[in-house]
């Protein structure tokens, strides 16, 4: 196998692996609503900064809209900016009122 940098042509190829990726996980739905959340979203720094990560996001979100999910979630650090920025601007919404609690073992 000969692993090299993807480039902007590569991208049909990797929402291809993000809806593989997608389909494997499975999608959760509550009870009360249709809702999933993105787990593992990440953008490798040389990549950073040339849309691909809005193209991903868009690529999420028609593909949740196919299946009926009617809200997706995704947690992002307070401190990570560009990346929250890049949220706010696809139309997620930060709920304050949540905190994420962790529990060392």
């Amino acid at each position: 196998m000969v692993i090299t940098k993807a480039s902007k042509a590569d991208l049909p190829h990797v929402l291809k692996l993000v809806r593989a990726y997608h389909e494997y996980e499975d999608i959760k739905l509550s009870d009360r609503q249709r809702e999933t959340t993105v787990d593992e979203f990440y953008i490798t720094p040389e990549y950073r900064g040339k849309g691909l990560g809005k193209q991903v996001l868009e690529f999420i979100t028609a593909e949740a809209r196919k299946i009926e999910i009617k809200v997706l979630h995704l947690e992002v650090a307070r401190s990570n900016k560009k990346a929250r920025k890049l949220y706010a601007q696809a139309g997620f919404i930060a709920r304050e009122k949540y905190v994420m609690m962790s529990l060392p073992l």
